[in-house]
């Protein structure tokens, strides 16, 4: 592949990310579902949660983010009629049936299988390139669990792991297809009326400027700077609080300076690690030319914003302390007899 050819292609994954941003689940139901995290011991087959609603959005032109809690409907057996989720509702474990096979953990939350119309949904057509299919096919596509003596639905549903069944009506919140157009007509657009070089930096600047957009509309501001300051302040008060000490002083109580800064830069930390890991995610779709999912860029905007949060938070609360001048934070260390 040259070099304008990866520019193209680069455009139009810009393009096509510009429309996702907008995008987001409309149910709390399938929102849950879909960002349940399940690792390789539990999952036991490549097409996990996230996989699937990629899948099935292509194949059934489901728009997920119109469809709400209202047209979901939750039952112990399968009505055969639409769409239907089978989901573990606790944890639990299965002993596959072909010989010397380990058990197989599943996870609350877990889906493990899909029926359109009665029939079990499975992938075809390679890894990179699979489409939702209904019937008996191959057992290591099946959406959800992979695991022989459990490739038919009824089996699903014997499973001692909670099983219940989510009927959806996909087809509520209209059909995917025009928004797909519109990517095409964009992707053409792209390539056609400007040059590569040209396409590859405006499309870049569009897509940032959209990340921005989203990012100022949540109140989002600019974490590594957030990150280096708190570092700064962290520095400052472990070497006050050292020195009062070394000097014989202790903290009177939990409020002071010390307290504040450290708690705030420990909760800012894990939830920059949580941004780092959906950013991951994200960098590994756009790696692999699978769209990004406006799930992951949500939570990211939504773990920056908690780190804005509690940075401001620690500004004020250090403000108030600072204003109250008869109290001492720390006093000098006194036996307690």
């Amino acid at each position: 592949m040259n070099k304008n050819e990866k520019q193209i292609r680069q455009v139009i994954r810009e393009e096509v990310r510009s429309f996702l941003i907008k995008e987001a689940f409309g149910s709390k139901i399938l929102t849950k579902i879909h960002s349940t995290t399940v690792p390789k011991e539990y999952a036991s087959n490549k097409h996990t949660n996230k996989f699937a609603f990629s899948a099935l959005s292509k194949r059934y032109s489901i728009k997920w983010d119109n469809i709400t809690d209202n047209d979901i409907k939750k039952g112990s057996r399968l009505t055969k009629k639409g769409l239907e989720f089978i989901v573990a509702t606790k944890d639990g474990s299965i002993r596959p049936s072909n010989n010397w096979a380990t058990m197989v953990n599943i996870k609350k939350g877990q889906m493990l299988g899909v029926s359109m119309d009665g029939k079990r949904v499975w992938m075809g057509g390679g890894y990179n390139q699979s489409t939702a299919r209904t019937g008996q096919g191959k057992r290591s596509g099946n959406i959800g669990l992979d695991a022989r003596g459990f490739n038919k639905l009824d089996q699903l549903l014997q499973i001692d792991a909670g099983p219940i069944v989510l009927s959806i009506d996909h087809k509520a919140g209209g059909s995917a297809s025009e928004d797909r157009a519109s990517r095409e007509e964009a992707k053409s657009g792209a390539t056609a009326l400007i040059s590569a070089k040209k396409a590859l930096q405006d499309n870049k600047d569009r897509y940032e400027a959209a990340l921005k957009k989203a990012a100022g509309a949540k109140g989002i501001g600019n974490v590594t700077k957030l990150f280096d300051d708190i570092t700064k302040l962290y520095v400052k008060v472990l070497a006050e609080k050292t020195n009062k000490l070394k000097q014989g002083y202790v903290a009177d109580g939990w409020n002071t300076n010390f307290s504040l800064v450290s708690n705030a830069y420990t909760n800012m930390t894990r939830s920059m690690e949580n941004l780092l890991r959906y950013s991951a995610d994200v960098e590994h779709e756009k790696s692999k030319d699978i769209e990004p999912s406006s799930w992951a860029i949500d939570a990211m905007n939504g773990y920056a914003k908690e780190i804005q949060d509690t940075y401001k938070k620690m500004k004020r609360d250090l403000t108030q302390l600072a204003k109250n001048t008869k109290y001492k934070q720390f006093n000098k260390a006194n036996s307690r007899y």
